[in-house]
């Protein structure tokens, strides 16, 4: 089993330190990394220096090092830095979270091809573009929810990622490319301002789209489950174009319509596979209970029409 040490930072240069491959800041004003720490301790895997107060991450405050998990999340980070990630060639989790980054420089990631999870989750990043997810491309789960991301810029042509999870939860999004969301298998676009979205030829299993402005959904062949609840827009339709899909769980809860007489779009019966239905908390849904419940006794079980006008 890994030694685990957990020191106050004035203990940080004891010499007996060969063998401690996890350390842990408790109740430190550490505003930056000490100079000799990854040399004094040669086989470090883990650091936690979350809840401290480091200010600032930059590649001449980090000695090479073998580092594979490090945690650096509560802080005051605002910035991260062209080359910030060149000494952490094993890193593979990387938590920044809860952090005040509003910028990340285009290079910053750019030694990060063991990185397998990011965490970048409640900061202040305004902007990605194609120069970031390249560099993390070869995460598995890559978080940029609670920010306040407007916009992604770039051409994604040819974009080829490993993500199986990607969040972007709870930012300010208009619009998201097809080409950057085609690979994850779990997507979470929830609490944006998203009015279309494009998963025709995406691999995507399960997408969360809850509270955005859809209007027009194209689902993929392999998606299975899809909570669009709580969208807003004056019409709201969800293509279906395959002559298979997998689709089992469809949640359609609190869809707001803007101006009578419109509804929502949906040809049920392209859904052969439905097992869950939740169509609750709806006023101007229209369509033929046939639809759903013809040829369907071995698949549909759960069929929630609760508090809706139909």
């Amino acid at each position: 089993n890994p030694m685990e040490l957990y020191l106050k930072l004035p203990d940080i240069n004891n010499p007996q330190t060969l063998e401690i491959t996890k350390i842990r800041f408790l109740n430190s004003d550490l505003e930056q990394f000490p100079s000799q720490l990854f040399r004094n301790f040669p086989r470090l895997e883990e650091l936690d220096a979350s809840e401290t107060y480091l200010s600032r991450l930059d590649r001449s405050d980090i000695g090479k090092t073998n580092l594979k998990k490090l945690n650096v999340s509560c802080n005051k980070i605002h910035r991260l830095t062209d080359g910030m990630t060149s000494n952490f060639e094993c890193l593979e989790n990387f938590d920044l979270s809860y952090n005040q980054i509003e910028r990340i420089m285009p290079e910053a990631f750019k030694f990060s091809s063991s990185l397998r999870y990011l965490n970048l989750s409640h900061n202040k990043i305004p902007t990605v573009d194609r120069n970031f997810f390249d560099a993390v491309r070869s995460c598995e789960v890559l978080k940029l929810n609670d920010n306040s991301i407007t916009e992604i810029t770039g051409n994604y042509d040819h974009f080829v990622s490993f993500w199986k999870e990607l969040h972007l939860q709870n930012n300010k999004l208009l619009s998201i490319e097809p080409e950057l969301i085609k690979i994850p298998s779990y997507l979470d676009l929830s609490l944006n301002k998203i009015t279309e979205i494009d998963l025709k030829d995406a691999l995507t299993l399960e997408l969360k789209v809850v509270s955005n402005r859809l209007k027009d959904l194209t689902i993929g062949r392999r998606l299975k489950k899809l909570d669009a609840s709580e969208n807003y827009h004056n019409y709201f339709k969800i293509n279906c174009e395959l002559t298979e899909n997998s689709l089992t769980h469809l949640m359609l809860s609190y869809i707001k319509t803007k101006i009578d007489g419109k509804k929502l779009d949906i040809d049920f019966t392209k859904f052969d596979k439905l097992e869950v239905l939740d169509l609750s908390e709806n006023n101007m849904v229209h369509f033929d209970i046939k639809d759903i419940t013809n040829d369907r006794q071995y698949a549909l079980h759960t069929l929630n029409l609760r508090n809706s006008h139909l």
